[in-house]
């Protein structure tokens, strides 16, 4: 995908953890989401130049919030020529990229957006097919390469990011 010009990019880890604390606040019925969070957030803006998609359908619902990180960084913006700032198929590193996952399992659970559910199944069977070596440790890179990003070969976090990927889906419902 292509990324919007001028638009800063959050590491998916720290989209994923947004996510999952979205909807954390959501469940707890915490309230709503105060005004001085998003008083300074332009309108959307969906025409033109200058793309802007920062605002969720109802910016008072934490509900929302998480549901619109998760629909926006998950399968980017459309603005009429193509689709811009998706972030699939990952690729900052299992490390973190796990992460993120994880954020869109725990709110589908909460919400049961199957095409989130869809998205995590792929990821899964990308890393089963891509990322074990002979050893049966999943050691590699989520495309198949021994070159992960941010990290050594061989690293116990590379092999514990993939499999928290399958733990996770182990514990939602299927669609």
């Amino acid at each position: 995908a292509t990324s919007l010009p001028n638009a800063i990019t959050m590491p998916h880890d720290g989209e994923g953890a947004m996510i999952a604390a979205f909807t954390t606040l959501c469940q707890a019925n915490a309230g709503t989401v105060p005004p001085a969070v998003y008083a300074q957030v332009p309108p959307n803006k969906t025409t033109g130049g200058n793309f802007t998609f920062r605002l969720p359908g109802d910016p008072t619902s934490w509900c929302s919030w998480a549901q619109g990180l998760a629909h926006h960084t998950a399968f980017g913006v459309n603005p009429g020529n193509g689709s811009l700032d998706g972030f699939f198929p990952l690729s900052d590193g299992p490390q973190w990229d796990a992460i993120y996952v994880r954020g869109l399992l725990t709110l589908y659970a909460y919400d049961h957006d199957a095409s989130l559910y869809q998205l995590a199944t792929n990821t899964a069977q990308r890393i089963q097919s891509n990322a074990q070596g002979s050893n049966g440790l999943f050691l590699k890179d989520w495309t198949g390469s021994s070159t992960v990003s941010g990290a050594d070969p061989g690293e116990l976090r590379t092999d514990a990011s993939s499999l928290s990927v399958f733990a996770a889906l182990a514990t939602v419902p299927t669609p």
